[in-house]
């Protein structure tokens, strides 16, 4: 914030009443200090400030105010204008881009910042639970035959006539069939979940790999990919920043690292919970990685491969809990990891297109070894089927 701005704020606040940019500033990074992906301007427009956090969109200003009086006022802090002795309102809806429902909720800025989060966090919860319920799955995985609806699965090679979920996305029984299969999986993805709050939870583990793989200007490289197929939009900040990607959580009891968060959390945050819970983690996954390769006839004289790579960490992370959310959701249906390992063979394809620096073999058994420390870590009884939330069935044909 530049001097004047805060002088300005520091005035406002002065007046007595509740300023809304210092409102929009505390959630913020309340938000982002509770685990939250957060954007956000720095500016006001028509009386509110814009803010982003996961799928949902966040408004802070005195709209209302400016609708009654008819002002066309641009600053929720002008005194001149509006009566800043009543305080700012905080409006709260997602998807980020709504094509069919969406959920809203309103709540009075002169609340606690941590009931505008839990009223936040409510709000989302509800409605993915929701469009969940409403999801019809009409459709069938070609490799898996899992049954999904529609639109969740993605022409992940490039291909419309052949469409995967997200635990068969890199499937080597689908062969990649153009030069752009990676660029347009990235823009279906980011169309899916920017749109659909009952989107597939595994989709953030395909993300994260594709993310963690990619060289540096892996955006520039999308971004010039989009506009030659013909799109003006942008690709999401999570493909050259994966910690920021938004991971949907398991409903229900969860291990002790991940009470703290709600319904989502940042990748980021996720892999900081683990790492404060358990700082040896990634060791032991090295220790395992070591003894693979011992059992399959490496000298004990010699060194052993390092072939964990730290960078797919966090893909691991991804990949491990989005699943068990995703098992959790849809009970009905097969765990969707006892089908992962072994489903990366066309993997190599995409990191060639994208010119990722990493080999492949290092990638599958960094990945499959980080995948089950993390899974042996958080969920340690594998007898134990994932417990649900009480939910409405997804729908199905």
């Amino acid at each position: 914030m530049s001097h004047a701005a805060a002088a300005r704020l520091t005035a406002r606040n002065r007046s007595g009443g509740l300023s809304a940019a210092g409102l929009h500033t505390d959630l913020m990074r309340a938000l982002q200090a509770a685990g939250w992906p957060v954007e956000h301007e720095s500016f006001a427009e028509n009386t509110e400030y814009r803010g982003y956090a996961g799928p949902a969109r966040l408004l802070v200003g005195r709209a209302d105010q400016a609708a009654e009086s008819r002002s066309d006022a641009c600053d929720p802090d002008d005194e001149t204008r509006l009566d800043l002795s009543r305080p700012p309102m905080v409006d709260m809806a997602a998807p980020l881009t709504p094509t069919t429902y969406e959920a809203y909720s309103q709540i009075s800025g002169d609340r606690p910042i941590r009931d505008v989060i839990a009223e936040l966090d409510r709000m989302i919860t509800d409605a993915r639970a929701h469009a969940m319920a409403m999801a019809t799955n009409r459709a069938r995985c070609v490799v898996c035959d899992d049954a999904y609806p529609q639109a969740h699965l993605l022409a992940a090679a490039g291909d419309e006539e052949l469409l995967l979920c997200p635990v068969c996305a890199f499937d080597g029984d689908v062969l990649v069939t153009s030069g752009h299969a990676t660029a347009y999986l990235t823009y279906q993805i980011d169309q899916l979940t920017a749109t659909d709050l009952a989107t597939p939870a595994g989709w953030a583990g395909v993300v994260a790999l594709l993310a963690c793989a990619a060289p540096p200007g892996f955006d520039d490289w999308l971004h010039e990919q989009w506009r030659h197929a013909g799109t003006f939009l942008s690709p999401a900040d999570y493909w050259s920043h994966p910690k920021q990607l938004w991971v949907w959580l398991p409903p229900g009891d969860r291990p002790a690292p991940l009470h703290r968060f709600g319904t989502g959390a940042r990748l980021g945050a996720l892999v900081d919970a683990l790492d404060e819970r358990w700082p040896d983690l990634r060791q032991r996954a090295r220790d395992t990685a070591a003894d693979n390769w011992r059992e399959a006839g490496w000298s004990d004289d010699e060194p052993v491969p390092g072939l964990f790579l730290d960078q797919i960490w966090p893909a691991a992370v991804a990949y491990a809990i989005s699943l068990r959310t995703q098992a959790t959701e849809r009970s009905a249906h097969r765990p969707p990891l006892q089908h992962l390992f072994g489903s990366f063979d066309s993997l190599h394809e995409h990191l060639a297109l994208i010119e990722s620096p990493l080999d492949f073999d290092d990638i599958e058994s960094a990945l499959g070894v980080g995948i089950e420390t993390v899974l042996d870590a958080l969920w340690p009884d594998p007898a134990q089927p994932p417990q649900s939330a009480p939910a409405q069935p997804t729908a199905t044909e």
